[in-house]
């Protein structure tokens, strides 16, 4: 009787520990599938030279086709669906600007929405606008006022490191000094990143 309650002591003592052990698995597993790491899609704009984009800047992004011009000392964008042809969104820049310069960052696993960082270029960036584009909708939560305090105040967008977790996605800096236009502080990029939802950016840190 002894033997068996010890037997069955022991058998009860491995089967917790397997139940912790596959729970530990399972909750990592879960993390690791709830953060995701976006790649710069590095795209290089090409005038259009025929038809009705005649004259505009295109960027491929191979599902969608973002379209640049300047009109009337605006500058502004529109995006369409390269295979049915319609037209996801139309953006002016409310600011006086000679154009905008985008970086587009996609998400390794392909799910979650394609990330567009926009600057609003005057001679030097006055901040970037941040979109989201999935399923046909595009999302505008906001622009953020920074730009890379460097010679000419490059456009964060050549130093922007994309994360998504749990869904919300974060926007931090490789090891740069980047400009608060609104304060005119000088900060260090690592300490400081953006969380943007659908409809806003939040910041954290400096």
């Amino acid at each position: 009787m002894d033997r068996f309650l010890h037997k069955l002591h022991y058998t009860q003592l491995i089967m917790r520990k397997l139940t912790s052990l596959f729970l530990l698995v399972f909750i990592a597993f879960t993390v690791n599938a709830q953060n995701v790491h976006y790649s710069d899609m590095f795209i290089q704009h090409k005038k259009v030279e025929s038809g009705i984009h005649k004259g505009y800047d295109r960027y491929d992004m191979g599902e969608y086709a973002l379209y640049n011009s300047v009109k009337r000392y605006k500058a502004y964008c529109y995006i369409i669906n390269s295979e049915t042809g319609k037209k996801i969104m139309t953006f002016q820049d409310p600011l006086e600007s000679k154009k905008l310069e985008h970086h587009f960052f996609k998400p390794d696993t392909g799910e979650g929405p394609l990330v567009i960082v926009t600057s609003s270029t005057e001679n030097v960036s006055q901040g970037v606008y941040i979109f989201l584009l999935e399923d046909d909708k595009i999302y505008k939560p906001g622009f953020i006022g920074y730009g890379v305090d460097d010679y000419n105040f490059s456009s964060l967008g050549f130093h922007s490191l994309v994360n998504s977790k749990d869904g919300i996605v974060e926007i931090s800096f490789s090891d740069t000094e980047i400009i608060d236009y609104k304060t005119e502080k000088v900060i260090d990029g690592n300490t400081i990143k953006f969380l943007v939802t659908k409809t806003e950016i939040t910041k954290v840190g400096n």
